[in-house]
């Protein structure tokens, strides 16, 4: 009995259940084993005048109170290709990162990026870091939101950090060979001016996605900005099994910017 469980409880057993929607795990950490920080896939935007700001906090020392510590950060494009690497090796208990053009050398799009706590000390004990990412249009103030949901992970003491560990890790969100998962943003988006989605893949392969019998794919990792001013609600049908997007409101010079 107890060799059954064990096997019940195995990664490939995961999966496979996910696979076929069997009692499946929308999001398995399980695997995700003590001294890994994790990360959520964070949201740039330098596209249409955008800048966008990350506050984080130094979670080892928080929580831990370790001297010494380190952030790795990993910025990428919309179809998962390193743009920037980044250590900040001075931190504070509370930080700030900008990402704007100047950045990027000009780039003026959008993408994901991904941030790693560091040490070189034994925690028994694993991090995810889910902190605020703000985005100001055309120089307002910025809108905040926390974290997604968990991307991908990487050891305390990994100073070879790179988009290859990132793809390999990506086993936290689960997917389905049947397009059945429901996501509904329950707001109502008849009274805004323009509605924009950000949707990012967090699996491993490709998904299949539906918005108002609209038809997309999504490679592994990759992510999409749809614009759905003329949809007074938004339903997401894919076979990713959270699949949950963050949505740009604009009224005027108003943005608000949220999860759905």
């Amino acid at each position: 009995m107890k060799l059954f469980k064990k096997i019940t409880k195995t990664k490939i057993i995961f999966k496979l259940r996910n696979y076929l929607n069997i009692k499946p795990t929308e999001l398995n950490s399980l695997f995700v084993k003590k001294e890994y920080s994790i990360s959520d896939a964070f949201l740039w935007r330098t596209d249409n005048s955008y800048k966008t700001y990350f506050k984080f906090t130094d979670l080892l020392k928080l929580f831990f109170n370790k001297e010494g510590t380190s952030i790795n950060i990993i910025i990428c494009d919309k179809n998962l290709k390193e743009i920037k690497r980044i250590q900040i090796s001075k931190i504070e208990i509370s930080n700030q990162f900008l990402i704007d053009k100047n950045l990027l050398n000009g780039l003026e799009d959008y993408g994901v990026f991904y941030i790693f706590h560091n040490t070189k000390e034994k925690i028994k004990s694993s991090l995810r870091n889910s902190c605020y990412t703000g985005f100001s249009y055309q120089d307002s103030l910025p809108s905040f939101v926390h974290g997604n949901c968990p991307a991908t992970y990487m050891k305390f003491d990994n100073q070879k950090f790179n988009i290859k560990s990132i793809k390999s890790s990506q086993d936290i969100v689960g997917f389905s060979l049947f397009k059945k998962q429901k996501y509904k943003v329950q707001k109502y988006f008849k009274d805004f001016s323009k509605t924009e989605i950000f949707l990012n893949n967090p699996t491993l392969k490709k998904i299949k996605v539906s918005i108002s019998n609209n038809n997309f794919y999504i490679n592994a990792g990759c992510s999409k900005i749809i614009d759905t001013t003329n949809y007074k609600q938004i339903e997401i049908i894919s076979n990713c099994y959270f699949l949950r997007p963050i949505v740009f409101n604009y009224k005027n010079n108003f943005l608000d910017v949220h999860h759905g």
